[in-house]
């Protein structure tokens, strides 16, 4: 293309390109080296004013042969064989010679003879030059096409040869006489159309309606096609049988023609292939979708003996490996170039040829080689034929190349796990991490996935198949080789938005000076190849992905690689968009959150204060749960409320509900605290028309003593009661009552008035701790009560930390359903027991039984369970109650637990704080029920039955039941 353009110049077409132009066309379809040789040196007569233009080409070791008139043919021999020799020009004011270089060596000389001395300029040379390369091209063009015509000869006769060996078993012969019309045929032929053997045949239009009906358009085509073409054909049909079966038939024709090339009759084999049909399925389809099929896919056919050595292949399996026919055949077929790369492909393909030897079919896919380094995957058949007698002649061998349909499998696996992967992380980082950790080590050796923030924050996740590379990994690419400039950078794919391949890194890794840290990491990182693509979302980079190979796993990435990279930026975009989108929205949620509570508590004289707030799911939604702590008159005011819904709207009543109150103690620094919620309903009512939202909240005025003690007035609008926890450990619901707020302008409620001694306190929370749920079973209010009786004694921020702890031990690691927010005031003053301390935990009657993990053993257990009920004084009906229980536990842990069936359940019977406990715990791992009917009854049958029940991990799991031994306990 550079000659070319020299030759125009500015794009203006001169006499010399029109001469190039004339000779390409003349010599376009010549298809004999002499041919190439006799057009160009007669189109080429002239050029540069020479008066004699020859055209020397080698053959060998013999004499350059020359092809046109030379004036001095030793002197044109000489200059042929100098620059053949030297490979270069040589120019002189009377002769001037060019070499005429093939693609594998030189082939000749291009020599003019001028009558006067020529002074031969840069041009000249280039033109001349041109010309040489122009029958260089055309004579290789020659020397391929006369190759191609002689492999095609020779596949002919080896086709022809194969064909007569396959028709040897099984098959009739037939021929027909065009001039006549008749039909002679073989004894074997009369039994394949339902004839005797031997009978005579019919004539040849006959013979076509012995065909099934619906075949014989296609079989007359056939042989319409043939006669007109006079070539060869091959059909496969159905011949109806007396006893109403279809028999199939492999019948194949051979024109004869006579010295004059016109036809005279054809010749043709006629194979029974029935049991065939049903064995091989690539013989069983016709030739039409056979072809059809092979001009889109590698196919392969070839034919084998029964000890596997190669005696046939086809040209197909020949050039797409670039091998010859005599590198191949008579060797045994798995030592050939496409299976003898790996010896596992090797040692299967032995295994299937000696099945095939014994009459057995075998059919896999496999990978074969094409190129040093190009590998396919094919779906690979081997066939026995068999003779008459049934035994093993030859096999066949045969493969589709499904490349593409395993790589478009792999792909989407490979995309369907990264986006699970993905989508099953949470935040920006781990999906990153998500992301790199699915291509290694399935794509590539090590992977970068690189997230560049607004702010200019880059986030880099790496994963690597050798753990111990990964720091080395995250080295390189945090700190070094990261400026735009740099071509080694996901920073350049970022900033040109294009995807990069590096099918070879050795050179990038040389350019950094030796010595440094960051040549020392590539070196250590040992990379092959490599690729980057930009994670692009609406026009708008969010980062790159990096994708490596080593030198020691010898992989090298590709255009496929490349592809299958892009993809999952193109997924991985909107992933990590939705990443980030998701933390934004958490964090504006958590901000907006934090505005709506208080922030540090204050810290009265006399009294303590302390809070706690979890926020349900993974916090990206603002909640409800709202509480306040602040100065009225002489008194402190403590609220805690929970609107309805979540997200703005909540939010936005969240903040009406704590201003009003506020405004109203600021109005009236005496209200009483029935009046703040009346006037907070009418303010829900009056800023909110028309909405159906509403709020529950808790108002309590608490104002201290000098001489100790506080005095505490309280007003429910349909909240959950506060707590109040006496010194002594006793906790009773502080029974103050209202409606809902922001439902009835008409609100009514009643107010509470106490005492708080020195050592008490009052515990405000929402209903996100009693109604905590997993697998069924509810945290409830009654082990709330528990969990702050036992806490008794403890200052007001212990109590805080106790009910947190205990709801987050209930959930076991599962996310909250609701928010919780609880808010404690303990008067200072009193002394402070141990927790407990005034009360042992439990008694000594401890009941502890080891359970066989069988059905059977279950009616024992439930009768000792039984037993110690009765025995430490538990209600009758509370004893069945608990019995149904246990039992069912027991059954659910038989089985459920996956564990060792040596190790028996542990069943654990104690009373503790005045509550019978039950516990049973099994030492396996979780699997599902079988899907039957009317299951998953059984956890709320236990929850129904009891006052608490939780579920537990501890190296196995662990049921807890708990029940007051008075039978009316709440």
């Amino acid at each position: 293309m550079l000659r070319y353009s020299r030759l125009m110049g500015e794009h203006r077409p001169d006499a010399r390109l029109l001469q190039l132009q004339r000779l390409s066309r003349a010599l376009f379809d010549a298809l004999r080296r002499e041919d190439v040789a006799e057009r160009f040196v007669r189109e080429a007569d002239g050029m540069l004013g020479a008066v004699r233009v020859t055209l020397a080409l080698a053959d060998g070791d013999d004499v350059p042969r020359l092809f046109g008139d030379p004036a001095d043919p030793g002197a044109v021999l000489a200059a042929t064989a100098r620059v053949m020799g030297a490979g270069v020009p040589e120019w002189d004011p009377r002769r001037a010679a060019v070499p005429v270089v093939g693609v594998e060596r030189t082939k000749g000389a291009l020599v003019l003879e001028f009558g006067a001395p020529a002074e031969i300029g840069a041009d000249d040379r280039l033109f001349l030059e041109t010309l040489a390369e122009h029958a260089a091209q055309a004579l290789h063009r020659a020397r391929l096409h006369q190759e191609e015509a002689q492999a095609r000869a020779d596949a002919e006769e080896r086709h022809a040869i194969l064909r007569l060996a396959l028709a040897a078993t099984r098959t009739g012969f037939w021929q027909y006489d065009v001039a006549s019309g008749t039909v002679s045929w073989s004894e074997e032929v009369g039994p394949v159309f339902g004839l005797p053997r031997g009978a005579t045949p019919p004539a040849f239009e006959d013979a076509l309606g012995m065909v099934h009906p619906e075949d014989r358009p296609h079989i007359a085509k056939a042989i319409e096609t043939a006669l007109a073409q006079k070539r060869p054909y091959e059909a496969t049909y159905r011949v109806p049988q007396p006893d109403g079966s279809d028999r199939w038939t492999l019948t194949q024709g051979y024109p004869v023609l006579d010295a004059a090339g016109e036809l005279t009759g054809i010749n043709g084999l006629v194979r029974d292939v029935t049991e065939q049909k049903r064995a091989e399925a690539a013989l069983r389809e016709s030739a039409t979708r056979t072809r059809r099929l092979m001009d889109g896919l590698f196919v392969f056919v070839g034919l084998l003996e029964t000890d596997g050595t190669l005696v046939e292949a086809n040209r197909t399996a020949l050039s797409a490996a670039d091998v010859r026919a005599e590198d191949v055949l008579g060797r045994p077929f798995w030592d050939t170039y496409w299976w003898s790369w790996h010896p596992e492909q090797q040692e299967r393909l032995r295994r299937a040829v000696a099945d095939a030897a014994r009459g057995r079919a075998s059919r896999y896919d496999a990978v074969v080689r094409l190129g040093e380094d190009t590998r396919i995957t094919i779906d690979f058949q081997l066939v026995p034929i068999l003779d008459d007698d049934g035994r093993v002649v030859n096999l066949v061998p045969s493969a589709i190349d499904i490349t593409e349909r395993e790589r478009g499998r792999r792909r989407d696996a490979l995309l369907a796990h990264a986006g699970a992967a993905m989508d099953a992380a949470d935040t920006l980082e781990e999906r990153a991490g998500a992301l790199a950790g699915a291509l290694v080590p399935e794509v590539g050796d090590y992977a970068s996935v690189e997230i560049t923030g607004a702010d200019g924050r880059r986030t880099v996740s790496v994963a690597h198949a050798d753990p111990d590379m990964a720091a080395v990994l995250h080295e390189l690419r945090s700190e070094h080789a990261l400026g735009a400039r740099d071509p080694i950078s996901v920073a350049a794919a970022q900033e040109t938005r294009t995807p990069l391949l590096i099918p070879d890194v050795g050179a990038l890794v040389r350019e950094w000076p030796a010595g440094t840290r960051t040549r020392e990491l590539l070196e250590t990182l040992s990379p092959r190849s490599y690729l980057t693509t930009p994670i692009v979302l609406r026009g708008r980079p969010l980062g790159g992905i990096l994708l490596g190979t080593t030198t020691r796993s010898g992989r090298v990435l590709d255009g496929v690689d490349l592809d299958l990279a892009g993809a999952l930026a193109e997924r991985a975009a909107l992933a990590l968009e939705n990443a980030r989108l998701h933390e934004r929205d958490r964090h504006i949620a958590r901000t907006l959150q934090h505005s709506l509570l208080p922030g540090e508590l204050p810290h009265p004289e006399g009294l303590e204060l302390a809070s706690a707030y979890l926020a349900a799911g993974d916090g990206h939604e603002v909640g409800g749960d709202f509480y306040d702590v602040f100065r009225s008159g002489g008194d402190w005011v403590l609220v805690i409320g929970d609107v309805c819904g979540k997200g703005p709207e909540a939010a936005q009543l969240t903040s009406l509900c704590r201003h009003a109150i506020r405004v109203a103690c600021l109005e009236r620094p005496d209200a009483d605290p029935v009046a703040i919620l009346d006037l907070l309903n009418r303010s829900i009512i009056a800023f909110q028309p028309g909405s159906t939202r509403f709020s529950t909240a808790v108002v309590a005025r608490v104002r201290t003593h000098p001489e100790g003690g506080a005095a505490v007035r309280v007003a429910n609008g349909a909240h959950l009661p506060p707590v109040w926890l006496r010194d002594d450990g006793t906790v009773s619901p502080v029974p103050a009552r209202g409606g809902l707020l922001g439902i009835d302008p008409a609100w009514t409620g009643t107010g509470w008035e106490g005492e708080l001694a020195p050592g008490d306190a009052l515990v405000l929370h929402t209903d996100g701790i009693t109604e905590a749920r997993r697998h069924g079973l509810f945290f409830g209010e009654r082990r709330l009560m528990r969990v702050l009786r036992a806490a008794a004694g403890g200052d007001a921020g212990e109590l805080v930390r106790a009910v947190e702890r205990s709801v987050e031990e209930f959930q076991g690691g599962a996310p909250l359903l609701d928010d919780v927010a609880v808010l404690a005031l303990r008067v200072d003053g009193a002394p402070r027991p141990a927790p407990n301390g005034c009360r042992p935990d439990a008694d000594d009657r401890r009941m502890a039984v080891r359970v066989p993990v069988r059905y059977d053993a279950l009616s024992g257990a439930r009768a000792s369970v039984r037993t110690w009920l009765q025995d430490v004084g538990v209600a009758p009906e509370v004893v069945d109650d608990l019995v149904i229980a246990v039992g069912e536990a027991l059954a659910n842990a038989v089985e459920h637990a996956a564990g060792d069936p040596g190790r028996p359940l542990d069943l654990e019977c104690l009373l503790d704080d005045g509550d019978a406990v039950i516990r049973v715990r099994d030492h396996g791992t979780w699997r599902p029920p079988v899907a039957t009917p009317n299951r998953g009854y059984g956890l709320r049958m236990i929850a129904a039955l009891t006052h608490e029940a939780s579920l537990a991990s501890d190296g196995g799991t662990v049921l807890t039941m708990r029940h007051g031994l008075d039978a009316g306990a709440p």
